[in-house]
């Protein structure tokens, strides 16, 4: 679809107008108005996602097809046209991204939380998901009480859904001397606000004592299962 740069008068008329032009009388001028006036802010969010120049660019241009396409049911519907391409953007960069058109490392961009592997030791309490701020082949620069840490990439297991159960630590080796003798052996680490609480073989949910939540206990994850009771993964 080619742009059209319009009159000026067009880059001040409301949002709204200019899809209403668009739903009426499919006008290009209308949407070459709307790709002046938010596809540079579009083009940073979709590649702050992806890290990729050209699949944010083809991220963008879907998301003013779509409009192109929808603009008779957007239109009338008093929806925040900015935030409604915004949205329309970032899922389009997001299903681009899962759908492997961008490297395995800008994949996880999609991403939102990080965890501590197990095997490593490092600056993030262990078994705590922290919010992913930014991600490079290198590293990930993760939010630890509002500072950014960066850790190396392979440290860190990446998720992109909130976790919501506890993660069940077990030391590999002797704890720091500093662990207190309750947390020596095993625990588990809220998913919301990352209190430490110990843990007992089987046991399948736990409430919270600072934030007040319940939630479940993630006994599946590797080397886990036996002590919930079920059988090892082969």
């Amino acid at each position: 679809m080619s742009i059209e740069h319009g009159p000026a008068s067009d880059l001040t008329a409301p949002d709204a107008s200019l899809v209403d032009r668009i739903a009426q009388s499919r006008d290009r001028t209308a949407l070459a108005s709307l790709q002046q006036r938010y596809d540079g802010v579009l083009s940073q969010l979709a590649y702050d996602m992806v890290f990729d120049s050209t699949v944010a660019a083809r991220a963008v241009a879907a998301a003013f097809r779509h409009l192109w396409q929808f603009a008779k049911e957007l239109n009338g519907t008093q929806v925040n046209v900015s935030s409604w391409l915004t949205n329309v953007t970032q899922t389009y960069a997001r299903a681009m991204a899962v759908a492997g058109h961008v490297p395995v490392f800008m994949r996880s961009a999609v991403e939102r939380w990080a965890r501590l592997r197990n095997e490593f030791a490092g600056p993030l309490r262990r078994g705590a998901w922290y919010d992913v701020v930014s991600v490079s082949p290198e590293e990930i620069v993760v939010d630890v009480q509002q500072t950014p840490i960066a850790v190396p990439h392979g440290a860190l297991d990446l998720v992109y859904d909130a976790p919501d159960r506890w993660t069940v630590v077990e030391w590999l080796k002797d704890p720091p001397s500093q662990v207190p003798a309750e947390f020596a052996q095993r625990y588990a680490v809220c998913p919301i606000c990352q209190e430490r609480v110990p843990v007992r073989d089987g046991h399948m949910v736990m409430g919270c004592r600072r934030c007040g939540g319940a939630y479940d206990v993630a006994w599946e994850e590797p080397d886990l299962r036996a002590l919930a009771g079920w059988p090892a993964r082969g």
